[in-house]
This record gives C-alpha cells, sequence and structure tokens, in this order.
C-alpha cells in the first residue's frame, strides 16, 4: 500500500488518499496504534477521514493492507507528521490570537523523501527563498536534491555546517 495525498488541517482532521490492492482492508496507524481503517476499492484506491488528536511530539503514520487471504502487507512509505498544536483558549477581547497552521508532512520512501505538506500557508512570494522538497539517493550513493528558489539565484548545499556544492 502507499500514499497518494495526506493533508493534515490545523485541528487536527486529516486526509488520506492512496492506492492497495483491489479490495484490501488498511489500517492507517499512527505510531504503530490505529486511528483509521479504509476499504480499497477494485480499482485499489482508497480515502479515509480523521481526527488526530493534539501532540507535542512528531509522529509517523504508516500503512497496513490486509488481504482476503488474510496476509498483511505492511507498506514501504511512512509519514512523518510534525506536531499538532492543541485547541488555544480564546485571546482575551482586544488581544491578537496566533493564527493555527497546518503542521507540516513528509513522506519517507524508500526512493527519499518528498514533502507532502509544507507547514506554511504562506505565498510563495513570501515564503523563505529557498525550499527543499525531496531528497532522494542513487544507486551509487549520489544525493539529489529538488527544490525551489528564486530565478536566477546561486544555492550552496551544506552538509552539518560544511559547503558540499553549489
Amino acid at each position: 500500500p502507499g500514499f497518494d495525498v495526506v493533508r493534515v488541517e490545523p485541528d487536527g482532521t486529516t486526509t488520506v488518499a492512496g492506492s492497495a490492492a483491489a479490495g484490501a482492508k488498511l489500517s492507517l496507524r499512527v505510531d504503530g496504534a490505529e486511528v483509521a481503517a479504509a476499504q480499497a476499492d477494485t480499482q485499489g484506491k482508497f480515502v479515509s477521514l480523521f481526527t488526530l488528536t493534539p501532540s507535542s511530539a512528531p509522529r509517523l503514520l504508516s500503512l497496513v493492507a490486509t488481504g482476503p487471504d488474510g496476509a498483511e502487507v505492511i507498506g514501504a512509505e511512512t509519514v512523518a507528521l510534525a506536531p499538532i498544536a492543541a485547541p488555544e483558549v480564546a485571546a482575551p477581547e482586544g488581544a491578537v490570537a496566533d493564527v493555527e497552521q497546518a503542521p507540516a508532512a513528509v513522506l519517507v520512501a524508500p526512493e527519499g523523501v518528498k514533502v507532502l505538506q509544507s507547514g506554511s500557508d504562506q505565498p510563495a512570494g513570501i515564503a523563505a527563498n529557498v525550499a527543499v522538497d525531496s531528497i532522494a539517493y542513487a544507486p551509487d550513493g549520489a544525493v539529489m536534491l529538488g527544490g525551489r528558489g528564486q530565478a536566477g539565484a546561486a544555492l550552496r548545499i551544506y552538509l552539518d555546517g560544511r559547503a558540499m556544492a553549489d
């Protein structure tokens, strides 16, 4: 089974869509505990809507599919979820309330890492000047980065404070 879409709202409302074997029963698990279940259709597609509880720690979302024969297949991908803040008490009159922000969600797969949800709803013109969207590894061990930056800007990649590439 695999993830196609993972969207988490600031209040924990979560939408997950993906694919698995046709007719498989899916268990969506956060840190190993089932939080939702779904059934793949005849084309192997599924969707699940559920609410994640607040957490001050990052968590991992995984998939386990159970086929008609009862055999479980654990998905090769996981989604790292940033902490989800607990609902805040209303701000006192005249005070400015903090704007809730959706938590980040990052797909961790054998092919590399991909940002599914950045955790920032800022427009591209206001967001950070450089964003890493994916990290993958070639068979020879070379690291491949994908991302965004200002057009024509020079970039330098650092690892542990050392310049690695321009």
